[in-house]
């Protein structure tokens, strides 16, 4: 996004995962999964995590799994925050566990699931219960634009419906998420 307005990327991001959500092709999945991540981390570095051998591709994916929990167990031990928040950073810890498990698992849908409400408990810690109000989106785009977007991407997986047993997307869009979360 360094180099476009927030609002032509949110654009962007709105119609790429539109044709991302809509397709079935696995090929046009990838491409869509791959412009999507330049828009959220550090572009052209996501492929990486789809393209390859099975070996060196488990791997690949394995090592971005260790630096997202690793980066992410950190920002959770570091953050102050309030008595009244404690509870949310211990239950974010809890499901950082469970998200790990479930990856193990293989099983995509109940991982993205417990990835959004991490999203959400990191998203609170960090920035605290204003992001129930009306205007966050603005406040969080002053703060930081490349945030703001990575948020806007969460609205849009939350409001997606997916089919049952089909779970290349919810795979990839774990995917996307742990490496956005992992440029940070």
């Amino acid at each position: 996004m360094t180099e476009m307005s927030y609002e032509t990327a949110s654009t962007a991001l709105e119609k790429l995962y539109e044709l991302f959500h809509e397709t079935d092709n696995i090929v046009l999945i990838q491409e869509y999964a791959v412009a999507i991540s330049d828009l959220l981390g550090t572009k052209g570095g996501f492929s990486k995590y789809l393209h390859g051998n099975g070996g060196e591709l488990k791997t690949r994916q394995a090592r971005l799994l260790s630096i997202f929990l690793h980066n992410i167990e950190l920002l959770l031990h570091r953050t102050w925050v309030n008595e009244q928040d404690e509870a949310k950073k211990s239950e974010a810890i809890q499901e950082l566990a469970t998200f790990s498990a479930e990856m193990a698992q293989g099983d995509s849908a109940k991982a993205l699931a417990h990835l959004i409400t991490i999203s959400d408990l990191l998203i609170h810690l960090l920035f605290g219960a204003s992001i129930y109000g009306g205007n966050y989106h603005e406040f969080l785009l002053r703060i930081d634009p490349q945030f703001a977007l990575l948020y806007r991407f969460l609205e849009l997986i939350r409001t997606s419906t997916f089919e049952p047993g089909v779970d290349q997307h919810q795979f990839l869009l774990t995917l996307i998420l742990m490496y956005a979360f992992s440029c940070y």
